[in-house]
């Protein structure tokens, strides 16, 4: 998990790139997110909630998720970089630990306060996962799934495995299993 931070700081040193945005491998796309990334044009960093179904697990795995995480070129993003570099090497282990860390996305959840220009990602239709899906209303219109109306960019398959019947099963962060699974 410590890799995580040094993926768009090296990204940024070694291209001429103005915004890198890190995403998850598990990370499936619906519709282009370009038009979303112009939008970023004011923001230093951007991060999005994990937007638990239950509120709860915000205090034991973070209120943030780094499935989709944009930093660019700008002091405020470098410095966010190496002090997440920092956090990720002090402590990063896939287990709950002191001052609500939890692998390398507990440290997400200060950044809002200590860095300007951070943009808490809001929409819907960007990280979108099995752990929020139950606060949404899925349509599929025109060949395209909606949630709540609007298109998803991209879908955060965290945890789903397909199972030798075929269906699709997923296990939430903290070990309870998908009823349906």
């Amino acid at each position: 998990y410590s890799l995580t931070p040094f993926v768009p700081s090296v990204t940024l040193q070694r291209s001429d790139a103005d915004i890198v945005t890190y995403l998850d491998a598990d990370s499936e796309f619906l519709s282009s997110p370009v038009e979303f990334v112009e939008g970023l044009a004011n923001a230093s960093i951007a991060i999005t909630p994990h937007r638990w179904t239950v509120p709860e697990r915000s205090a034991k795995f973070g209120r943030f998720n780094n499935g989709w995480m944009s930093f660019r070129r700008v002091p405020e993003a470098t410095h966010c970089l190496e002090s997440y570099r920092s956090d990720c090497i002090q402590r990063c282990a896939n287990e709950v630990g002191g001052e609500g860390t939890y692998a390398d996305q507990g440290y997400l959840d200060k950044w809002p306060s200590l860095f300007e220009g951070v943009r808490v990602i809001e929409d819907a239709g960007i990280n979108t996962a099995n752990w929020n899906a139950d606060n949404y209303e899925f349509t599929y219109v025109d060949g395209q799934v909606l949630v709540d109306g609007l298109r998803i960019v991209f879908f955060h398959c965290h945890g789903i495995k397909r199972r030798p019947d075929g269906v699709l099963a997923y296990k939430l962060p903290d070990g309870h299993r998908d009823p349906n699974s």
